[in-house]
């Protein structure tokens, strides 16, 4: 059995959610979704000790209308700081999810911000993310309200390599990507007869569909 280290909790009155955490040496990064009054979602970036959780520092971004929850964090792998992937929503309502890469520096103040948009626009959940040695971002999106899915790549200054749609005759959606030399592999599920069945698929990081595979 696992004993408990230590454990602690926040609490600032309003709904706070822990989403993303990353270790770095001596310290945790942590992602908090932020619902404020004006049932405005946030997003806080805190450092905690490693040791005993203890708080060192906070930052809330907080965007001009929209509302920013779900805030994966991971290491920026080429210069000091982090990469926040964070969907972007109009004030509290979850239609028209869209997808928003944030850069910051060790202190959490913002480098660069951008929002991405694919089209046609749908409900879509952001999952997958993971981060190429240059710094591009990978990703994967499912959507809620038909069958594609998506897979995506953005440049370190946050401009669009490539998107690639999953149309396929049955449900295909894609919800974790993960990056091996020069292939990417991502997973999920197709559905057909209103059963889903996992799949698993492969690309080069250049988005070239490689070999699928299906679990019979």
């Amino acid at each position: 059995l696992a004993n408990i280290v230590w454990s602690k909790r926040f609490d600032r009155g309003d709904g706070e959610n822990g989403v993303g955490i990353l270790q770095k040496q001596d310290t945790l990064i942590v992602g908090i979704d932020l619902q404020n009054a004006l049932v405005n979602y946030e997003l806080v970036l805190m450092k905690l000790r490693l040791t005993d959780g203890a708080f060192i520092m906070s930052k809330k971004i907080t965007p001009d209308v929209r509302g920013l929850f779900n805030s994966y964090v991971l290491r920026d792998p080429v210069q000091p700081g982090y990469i926040i992937s964070t969907h972007t929503i109009e004030n509290s309502s979850y239609a028209d999810m869209k997808h928003t890469v944030i850069r910051v520096d060790e202190e959490f103040n913002v480098r660069k911000s951008q929002l991405f948009s694919f089209s046609p626009v749908t409900n879509d959940f952001y999952t997958g993310l993971a981060v190429l040695p240059n710094g591009s971002v990978i990703g994967t999106a499912s959507s809620q309200t038909n069958a594609d899915g998506y897979l995506y790549r953005i440049n370190e200054d946050n401009t669009g390599v490539f998107i690639k749609r999953f149309n396929a005759p049955t449900d295909r959606r894609l919800y974790r990507v993960a990056v091996s030399g020069q292939q990417l592999m991502a997973v999920g599920g197709a559905i057909s007869n209103g059963q889903e069945d996992f799949f698993v698929t492969s690309f080069d990081i250049n988005g070239v569909l490689g070999a699928a595979c299906n679990l019979e």
